[in-house]
């Protein structure tokens, strides 16, 4: 999955998230996460970075970061780690869903030079090539 990390990890920090983290995470399974981007505070995973199947050679990413490490870069570099990994393994476009409430990531997502190609009421949708 990513670096010292196993499926069982990350189902229980999915369980442990709560208020808007939960509501946006829940249905989240770690069973169809190809690969992840894990980022640690404390020695306990505090968020990551990750991937799972869309279509042959495009996946759908996802990014969830407690809030103690919000703000601080570590999106920034969560979204750099899994884009590499998914270079290595031949991924050819990521797409993205951000709630329109989400403004500092759609920012991050157009700093980092994700196209925004879907616009809907709750939602962008984002694409980055690689």
């Amino acid at each position: 999955m990513g670096e010292d990390v196993t499926r069982d990890d990350i189902r229980d920090f999915f369980y442990t998230l709560t208020g808007e983290l939960k509501y946006y995470r829940h249905g989240n399974d770690a069973e169809k996460l190809e690969h992840c981007y894990p980022l640690f505070h404390k020695k306990k995973l505090a968020g990551l970075a990750y991937y799972k199947p869309y279509r042959e050679d495009v996946k759908e990413f996802g990014i969830v970061l407690r809030e103690e490490l919000q703000g601080k870069g570590n999106g920034e570099k969560a979204i750099k780690g899994i884009i590499e990994i998914a270079k290595e393994n031949k991924v050819k476009e990521l797409i993205a869903k951000v709630m329109v409430d989400n403004k500092r990531m759609i920012k991050l997502m157009g700093k980092l030079g994700w196209l925004e190609f879907e616009n809907h009421s709750d939602y962008k949708m984002f694409k980055k090539t690689l």
